[in-house]
């Protein structure tokens, strides 16, 4: 499949239609940027939005993935390379993930190695206390929980952990669960930050008077915080929605 193939086709169609990228765009319930994305070649459309797609132009979705109008021999052996082609990225994806996967970890126990062997002082390597704090380990996930609890996702993150393994699962179920676990994701890097940012605003205000003011320019960054806190939910909701209409 040629992207910049299938993009033309689109561009080609849409005008046929007499449609702009904005008004496309808006049929399919999504921004215009996506239609421009894979007009200059950029990217394709996601599948739950290919037959919505292929009915507003008028085409399949063999013609959409092809580039080009079809005739019916053409069609039936279109549909073989596709099916054949599909495999091929299928496999090269699951891989692609895997190695994502493996280079995560190791960056991660890279970065552990080089804070504990270079940037601590001697005395602090042999005190553990310094990096557990049973209140402040508790309150990030306390935070998600709320925030999972906020979105109706509580159950869709907990089958998150037995999908990983589960081959058979159904396309609503998963697509829950990954945006449960994104909101997941998010609230605990969001909620980290916050709680340093409020720790930090504190230690300052109880200091000399320079400090204090430094304290106060740093409410701005921990109000903004907030505020993103409080609309995850609502965003990661709408979404779900909108996927689910689409579907």
């Amino acid at each position: 499949m040629d992207q910049a193939k299938s993009g033309r086709f689109i561009a080609e169609k849409r005008k046929e239609k007499g449609m702009t990228q904005k008004e496309l765009a808006r049929q399919l319930g999504i921004g215009d940027k996506a239609v421009s994305k894979w007009e200059c070649g950029r990217g394709m459309p996601d599948h739950s939005i290919m037959l919505p797609l292929c009915e507003l132009l008028g085409i399949n979705v063999n013609e959409l993935l092809m580039g080009e109008s079809l005739s019916e021999n053409d069609y039936n052996e279109s549909s073989e390379d596709i099916i054949v082609t599909l495999m091929g990225e299928k496999e090269s994806l699951k891989k692609k993930h895997k190695w994502k996967l493996l280079s995560c970890v190791m960056a991660v126990a890279f970065t552990a190695a080089l804070l504990l062997l270079v940037d601590m002082p001697v005395q602090m390597r042999n005190n553990w206390t310094y990096y557990f704090d049973p209140l402040t380990v508790a309150m990030d996930p306390i935070l998600v929980l709320v925030m999972l609890l906020a979105t109706g996702d509580v159950k869709s993150f907990v089958r998150s952990f037995l999908f990983i393994r589960k081959k058979n699962v159904e396309r609503s179920q998963l697509f829950s669960s990954l945006y449960a676990v994104k909101l997941a994701i998010v609230s605990f890097l969001l909620g980290g930050a916050v709680f340093t940012v409020f720790d930090t605003i504190y230690i300052l205000g109880t200091m000399s008077e320079p400090a204090k003011g430094l304290a106060v320019t740093l409410l701005t960054t921990l109000y903004g915080m907030l505020y993103a806190l409080f609309l995850l939910p609502v965003k990661y909701k709408l979404e779900s929605k909108m996927e689910a209409m689409d579907a």
